[in-house]
């Protein structure tokens, strides 16, 4: 191309370049959508922003990606379009509308990441833990976690024989559970729009088949990753750890002091003394040997109820005994209340 023709083509494109930017923005008043609406808004945007490189390279080079690396670089360049970048496509294929979207989905991105930016303002927990390692690829500091959780500064029921290493480690495991688990309610997010430029067969099948299994699982990857921690869900996992913690621990403390309580009557249950079989309190806590051997004696009782009351003595609480042991709360609740009448009729 000779200087004259780049120099008019340069002129044209920075005609188009000021028509774009003369536009007024933001198209949307982002700040009034949804978590959910705004989400799929910007996957919009970056889906038509691939569909536009796409199309761009594909007329400019008059190739196809034949290979999942072409593929890669052409999701890597899209991302990265700069005012230089988009004259060279200019100069190279002189598509007015083409370039034109291009500088339009470029310009937009710049106000939907300053909303997204006020958005998770005050999601810190949600942007380095879940966003973070997603979209930079850059693992998640043990470190940082382990400062946020403050697992350390838990004192309520702590059993101090327990290893810190250990604390740390379940912390963080419970952490990551508690992250990977987030998810907004499941909604269906509609098909794909119609790309606003008119495409030739190739690009055709690129945006109605390639683009559209894109916007399928990428809204699935949204609404367990960001509509989320825009919603401000992950900001509890710090407290629920801390929770689970002392709940965890207060359970090791319950179940020593029952133990330690109750040596004696253990003892008795195991090698009792002629004297002492007559000796019979009516605490059903207490006597785990006779409550077992008075739940069993009800013939009308399912192995359920045995089980329950099993999990019962050895520290859960009725309403964990009860799950797992497959019955409603209430039926737990009687099957104590029969208990502790039977005992009372033996004083």
């Amino acid at each position: 191309m000779k200087q004259e023709e780049f120099e008019a083509k340069r002129e044209e494109f920075l005609v188009l370049l000021d028509q774009v930017a003369s536009i007024p923005r933001p198209r949307y008043n982002y700040g009034t959508l949804s978590n959910a609406t705004f989400a799929a808004i910007q996957f919009i945007r970056r889906l038509m922003e691939v569909q536009g490189f796409f199309m761009a390279h594909s007329r400019v080079t008059g190739k196809l990606p034949a290979t999942k690396k072409d593929i890669e670089d052409i999701l890597v360049k899209s991302m990265n379009l700069t005012r230089l970048s988009l004259a060279a496509i200019y100069v190279a294929c002189s598509d007015g509308p083409l370039v034109s979207l291009l500088a339009d989905l470029t310009i937009e991105e710049l106000f939907i990441g300053a909303e997204l930016e006020r958005r998770l303002a005050d999601k810190r927990f949600g942007t380095v833990v879940n966003l973070a390692p997603f979209f930079t690829g850059v693992p998640l500091s043990e470190i940082w976690l382990t400062k946020e959780l403050k697992v350390d500064k838990v004192k309520a029921y702590r059993p101090w024989i327990q290893d810190e290493k250990d604390i740390k480690q379940d912390s963080l495991t419970r952490a990551l559970e508690l992250a990977a688990s987030l998810e907004s309610p499941a909604y269906d997010p509609g098909p794909l729009p119609p790309f606003p430029l008119e495409l030739q067969p190739h690009e055709a099948s690129f945006w109605n088949v390639g683009l559209v299994k894109a916007w399928t699982r990428g809204h699935e990857t949204l609404r367990k990753g960001l509509i989320p921690v825009l919603q401000g869900d992950a900001e509890s996992i710090p407290e629920q750890v801390r929770d689970d913690r002392r709940e965890e621990w207060r359970k090791i403390v319950w179940r020593k002091a029952l133990y330690d309580s109750h040596q004696d009557e253990i003892k008795i249950g195991v090698h009792p003394e002629p004297a002492e079989k007559t000796k019979a309190a009516p605490d059903v806590s207490a006597r785990m040997f006779e409550v077992l051997k008075e739940a069993q004696r009800h013939k009308r009782w399912g192995q359920k109820a045995i089980t329950a009351l099993k999990y019962y003595l050895e520290g859960k609480t009725e309403e964990e005994a009860s799950q797992l042991a497959k019955i409603t709360p209430r039926t737990f609740q009687n099957y104590i209340a029969r208990l502790r009448k039977s005992f009372a009729s033996k004083k």
